[in-house]
């Protein structure tokens, strides 16, 4: 195996996580806000919201920003919650910058030709 690492690559994508993460929040918290309200009695445009609709939408805003390891949302909850795994937070800042090559080959030294010229086979 074989692990390099680059710091700059690693505090960009620290930080284009981070900046996701703040913006996965702040939607959650306004959905939580917007079902209080509307729990309160205010009326809002279209259907009214159902904390399971909530959570649903909100665990596909979190698939496709890659969240979903680091929010925790709890699907099967009557009410709309979810937290923040630290523990995975922190290991997925690890790998940032990091590219791991994984071989079988034991002697990498004798294969060094490869791609080089038209002696390739």
């Amino acid at each position: 195996m074989i692990v390099a690492h680059d710091p700059e690559t690693a505090a960009t994508q620290t930080a284009e996580r981070d900046t996701r993460l703040a913006e996965a929040l702040a939607q959650g918290a306004e959905w939580v806000r917007k079902l209080d309200a509307q729990d309160q009695g205010e009326r809002f445009k279209g259907r009214k919201w159902t904390d399971k609709g909530a959570a649903l939408q909100f665990h596909a805003a979190l698939v496709e920003a890659g969240l979903s390891r680091i929010i925790r949302l709890d699907l099967d909850s009557p009410q709309f919650a979810y937290e923040i795994d630290t523990a995975a937070k922190t290991q997925a800042e690890l790998f940032d910058g990091k590219l791991a090559l994984v071989s079988n080959v034991r002697d990498l030294k004798h294969r060094s030709s490869i791609g080089r010229g038209s002696d390739n086979r």
